[in-house]
């Protein structure tokens, strides 16, 4: 992969649905958009994407072991729950979440919640196409749908701890 040095003079552009795009299961349904990865820019220093979650849905409580997550509200409202606080998150509010904090953001209106995510070091990337189904832009959402029983392991190996009773 590429350093910083290697990255001088180059510019990677992915267009608005130009990325690979998962559909995601129960609790957020919605989508996941992954656009700067490593496996297209040739640099691992961060993976960026889009999320979109659906109206009255959330992101289960998670933690990541190792990564940094920066999450910024680019459409709709809802809240950032972490580590038993709660934050109103609207557009243009931004978050740095560090390794081990229990976190969720929940959409609980009538619109979708779309925010950008980055994190640092890349791989958990990875997690959404394994418990998600591949999305082609403009199609009609499917019917919320379940993970696959092995989820937790997925999440583990990708460097994610979920709590709650849903896998």
């Amino acid at each position: 992969m590429a350093s910083n040095a290697a990255m001088a003079g180059r510019v990677v552009v992915v267009a608005p649905d130009g990325g690979q795009s998962f559909w995601q299961p129960r609790p957020a349904n919605g989508f996941i958009e992954v656009g700067l990865s490593p496996a297209l820019t040739g640099f691992d220093g961060f993976v960026q994407g889009f999320q979109t979650i659906a109206p009255h849905s959330h992101i289960r409580e998670h933690l990541h072991t190792d990564l940094v997550e920066m999450l910024v509200c680019i459409e709709g409202a809802g809240r950032l729950v972490y580590d038993g606080q709660e934050r109103a998150f609207a557009p243009r509010t931004a978050c740095l979440i560090g390794p081990g904090v229990r976190h969720s953001v929940v959409n609980d209106a009538d619109q979708p919640l779309t925010m950008l995510w980055l994190q640092t070091p890349p791989g958990a990337e990875k997690f959404f196409d394994q418990v998600g189904r591949p999305r082609r832009p403009g199609e009609p959402a499917p019917s919320p749908f379940e993970r696959p029983t092995d989820s937790s392991a997925l999440a583990a190996a990708s460097g994610l701890t979920y709590f709650g009773g849903d896998r």
